[in-house]
């Protein structure tokens, strides 16, 4: 069945199939136990062909953490297509969010994030969440007094739940993202600017 699925054109069927006999590999069932291997592989294949580059993601790192902890050599054959799923992944956050900002609110105040981590206000929204070494000043706009702190307290909370109405913030969240007006975003750029050209000053 799952090889005849992709003959009529049916790769959703055939990715069902595929899950099914993965699940029963991992659980030991399948005739042969490096399948498992073949599964993921198709899966990887019948995704990109369907569209789904994330769900092409999940088999192939699926795979590759399996040929690591089996000690499977060959790894670095599939570091071509896992770069490019990651590219392609990437390429759709970027579509996504580039665009948003990440707004706070803290003891009933909003601020805007100015910069964090390897990001700031002068790029796309990507790279926020990525630590590096040494200190990152983090710096938020505050918009009830038009001020920029390094200072704020407290935690980031962005979690959420489903019910029968559909998916809501949890009471204590506090982080959300918003799309700004193209004047907006450059008074935020120009608040940036000012605050790092006169810490640099004080220096």
């Amino acid at each position: 069945m799952m090889s005849m699925a992709p003959e009529k054109n049916d790769l959703g069927r055939a990715l069902s199939y595929i899950d099914a006999m993965r699940r029963a590999s991992t659980a030991g069932m399948a005739p042969e136990e490096n399948l498992t291997y073949m599964f993921d592989v198709m899966g990887v294949l019948y995704s990109i062909i369907n569209g789904e580059a994330e769900r092409s993601l999940y088999y192939m790192t699926e795979l590759r953490e399996r040929l690591t902890e089996d000690k499977m050599p060959g790894i670095e054959y599939t570091d071509v297509m896992t770069a490019m799923l990651y590219e392609e992944l990437m390429s759709k956050y970027k579509d996504m969010f580039s665009d948003k900002l990440l707004e706070l609110t803290v003891d009933g105040n909003k601020y805007i994030a100015l910069s964090m981590n390897e990001w700031n206000i002068e790029k796309p929204f990507a790279g926020w969440r990525k630590e590096t070494e040494g200190d990152q000043e983090s710096l938020y706009y505050c918009c009830d007094d038009d001020t920029v702190t390094d200072d704020l307290h407290g935690q980031m909370v962005f979690s959420f739940y489903s019910d029968k109405d559909g998916v809501k913030p949890q009471d204590n969240a506090n982080a959300r993202l918003i799309t700004v007006t193209p004047e907006c975003r450059q008074q935020l750029v120009d608040a940036y600017r000012k605050y790092m050209k006169k810490s640099k000053k004080n220096k």
